[in-house]
């Protein structure tokens, strides 16, 4: 079964509201600094449309907790639309990379490498094709690609951590519950060995002793009574037999 994280669930009102919040700050990150970056400088200003691009590159990261490669293609599209009416490129394109750490965190391998090839090959070829090639559009593309597979590797060994961490502490609780079965079972062996010498002495005991008066009552019988001496008491006529054999008592 595949962890949380990489299975497509719906998110609960407050992660919805949180994933809102962060789009509009985003968003709002982007108006400012795309505004001081343009500010002074020569070049197409800002219109309505261009508002409307980033704003869109912005919030469709709302999107991105259930729908993160829906929301990362959306991303992408306003941004290369954007990139494509003319206007320099800046902190545009940080919209649809946090988007696509999202889908490297809710996907597999197969799915986030070749979107994050996409991603940066696309936004190269849109800002070549308007603004010319120079080997910063080139290395833009080559830095894309590099930082995502290097946030997957890290993510994907933080993963096999914890997997292994987690094993290990399972592995740790079996071996207590093992040991803590294994000690009761000594103990209750214990207690049964103890119970067993005791009733088997108690029997031992009760045995001989049922068996004293009727040995001794068949030595008397045999012994029979003996003539009385003057000036001597009667001598005992109880002869009992005994394991170890007779005594005169």
């Amino acid at each position: 079964m595949e962890p949380r994280s990489r299975r497509l669930v719906s998110p609960r009102p407050y992660e919805l509201v949180i994933d809102i919040g962060l789009a509009l700050l985003l968003t709002a990150f982007l108006f400012l600094v795309t505004s001081l970056q343009l500010h002074g400088q020569e070049g197409r200003p800002l219109d309505v449309p261009a508002w409307l691009l980033l704003a869109g590159a912005g919030l469709a990261l709302a999107l991105r907790r259930w729908l993160p490669l829906p929301a990362y293609a959306l991303s992408l599209g306003f941004t290369a639309a954007y990139l494509a009416s003319g206007h320099p490129p800046g902190p545009v394109v940080i919209a649809p990379f946090a988007a696509l750490l999202t889908v490297i965190a809710s996907s597999q391998l197969r799915v986030w490498l070749p979107a994050a090839a996409a991603g940066g090959a696309g936004l190269a070829l849109v800002h070549g094709l308007i603004g010319g090639w120079s080997t910063a559009t080139l290395l833009f593309a080559g830095i894309w690609t590099l930082v995502a597979v290097l946030f997957g590797a890290g993510l994907e060994a933080h993963r096999r951590y914890q997997a292994e961490m987690l094993a290990g502490a399972r592995w740790a609780e079996r071996s207590q519950a093992e040991e803590a079965r294994r000690r009761l079972a000594e103990e209750r062996f214990r207690i049964a060995r103890e119970v067993h010498d005791v009733v088997g002495h108690s029997l031992a005991v009760i045995s001989l002793q049922a068996g004293s008066p009727s040995t001794c009552s068949r030595v008397e019988r045999k012994v029979g009574p003996r003539p009385l001496r003057r000036g001597r008491p009667p001598p005992s006529r109880r002869r009992c037999v005994t394991p170890s054999g007779p005594s005169g008592r």
